[in-house]
């Protein structure tokens, strides 16, 4: 899918010699002093403030994203560097949240993750990259992810391009026997971010120190809302995150293991620099039927809401009620299109060669099915492919 092997080995190499112990304490014991985080509460919105200011001292454009969800206000920071290819709009997210559980002051869930993305961008605004880079401070996780649910759908539905998704959670401590390994936990369309991360593992033992191992995809932190709007995610965690002190008063700076943050955090960060460096030669992804919209031939009639689990493990479905149109849009920079395959289960539907690319849904029989994947592969003369998917609930009588 991605060739990076023109990447230079010096670029990743100065970008992970700038992350130290000094770095990331700086950042992690800011926000612990800070105290609890709990969503809502005045610490927490101190800590929005002292994200803010940071960014901003940066010198990068700065947003203060406000959400509001079952009784709860809070805000999401975040910031970019734009992307300097302007063939493409694509946006590489790398991403923590900042919120506590009540008590807890939360050095290692996830001051620590914190301290990793401002660190990344803190070193990553002196380099140029194609793609944009989004630094996102979430708040809302421990409730029940409603910060990055906020922020996913606004992103959604301003059809922002999000390339992948870094999400940093738990990652600075580790027990001694676990102090070389680390968890990677992802969905199975998202396996080509895995297959970065563990070659940079490969490439740079003596700066990341570290080996991935691979787990299915695991909902429950910010990533999860990405996912379920078909974004691409990677799930940074460490082995020993489920500690007897998570979500407790004992959560403290001395639990961080410093050694270990310092690893996660340049993996993490080298794995975003790469990414943004790596143009796609085409891109193709679905416009019609959008996420979490109820349609009746062809007609949008409601925009539907998440569902109401605590942690947000799927968002709404998508429900076509009668026949409908499946729109793609392909983006190619080099590559000339030769045709756009439509699957629905993995069953071959149709395949159209001419523009406008698209499928018209139809049976020549009652069809339901719950929960059936939508599938769409773009070809080249060349044979570059690209794909996207969605879930969707199909009623056709």
């Amino acid at each position: 899918m991605f060739g990076y092997e023109s990447i230079e080995d010096s670029f990743l190499i100065d970008i992970m010699g700038q992350i130290n112990e000094s770095l990331l304490m700086n950042y992690t014991s800011s926000l612990v002093t800070i105290g609890p985080r709990f969503t809502g509460t005045e610490s927490c919105q101190l800590a929005a403030d002292y994200l803010y200011d940071t960014f901003t001292t940066m010198g990068l454009w700065t947003t203060r994203e406000q959400w509001t969800y079952k009784g709860y206000t809070s805000e999401n920071i975040y910031a970019t560097i734009n992307g300097s290819d302007q063939r493409t709009d694509g946006i590489v997210v790398l991403c923590a949240h900042y919120d506590t559980a009540r008590l807890s002051p939360g050095a290692t869930d996830n001051a620590v993750g914190v301290a990793t993305v401002l660190a990344a961008a803190e070193i990553l605004r002196y380099y140029s990259f194609d793609y944009t880079l989004r630094f996102i401070a979430f708040s809302g996780e421990e409730i029940g992810l409603f910060g990055s649910y906020s922020h996913v759908k606004n992103a959604y539905q301003r059809d922002e391009h999000i390339i992948a998704v870094l999400n940093v959670d738990e990652n600075g401590y580790a027990s001694p026997e676990h102090e070389d390994t680390f968890y990677l936990q992802h969905p199975s369309r998202s396996q080509w971010i895995t297959a970065i991360v563990k070659d940079l593992c490969t490439q740079y033992p003596n700066l990341i120190g570290l080996t991935v191992t691979e787990q299915p995809y695991y909902a429950y932190s910010d990533h999860a809302a990405f996912h379920a709007y078909g974004y691409d995610t990677c799930f940074f965690l460490s082995i020993d995150w489920n500690v007897p002190w998570v979500h407790t008063a004992e959560d403290t700076l001395d639990k961080i293991n410093p050694e270990f943050h310092i690893k996660t955090s340049r993996l993490s960060i080298a794995s975003m620099a790469t990414i943004g460096l790596m143009i796609q030669p085409m891109e193709v992804s679905i416009t019609s039927p959008n996420e979490s919209t109820l349609y009746s031939f062809n007609t949008i009639q409601y925009q539907l809401e998440l569902w109401g689990a605590r942690h947000i493990s799927r968002i709404a479905p998508t429900i076509l009620l009668g026949s409908h149109t499946v729109e793609v849009t392909v983006q190619s920079y080099n590559e000339t299109i030769l045709s756009v395959q439509f699957l629905l289960d993995d069953v071959l539907m149709c395949t159209d060669e001419t523009l406008p690319f698209e499928w018209y849904m139809s049976f020549e029989t009652s069809f339901i099915k719950s929960s059936a994947q939508l599938q769409v592969i773009a070809t080249s003369e060349t044979g570059e492919t690209a794909q996207d998917s969605m879930d969707v609930t199909i009623i056709i009588l």
